[in-house]
């Protein structure tokens, strides 16, 4: 059971980094409060002087958006059939320099 939350939230985080820039700033902070820095929801409404509800909302919302948004753009799928077939490619054909560095940054 924890490994499959520490799956969903692994997600998640990925997810944030592709389409954090199409939330809030507020939804930016409360998502990175609680994931990266893992404060607890009470923390973060302290911290921001709300309710602990709002906060829980908030990341709700959140992460619902984030999914949303792969569902319709799949970033994160094209990403991954991306680095499939290139690492293919590269055991097929050998790694030359150029896949090496694009390997690389997509890895």
């Amino acid at each position: 059971m924890a490994n499959i939350e520490l799956q969903k939230n692994m997600n998640l985080i990925v997810l944030y980094d592709l389409y954090k820039n199409m939330l809030t700033v507020k939804q930016q902070k409360y998502f990175e409060y609680y994931y990266f820095e893992d404060f607890t929801l009470q923390e973060i409404a302290n911290e921001f002087n709300v309710t602990r509800a709002a906060i829980f909302d908030s990341i709700i919302k959140t992460q619902q958006i984030i999914e949303n948004l792969e569902n319709k753009l799949n970033v994160k799928s094209n990403y991954e059939k991306i680095r499939v077939l290139l690492t293919k490619y590269a055991e097929k054909h050998g790694k030359d320099e150029d896949i090496e560095k694009i390997l690389e940054v997509i890895s």
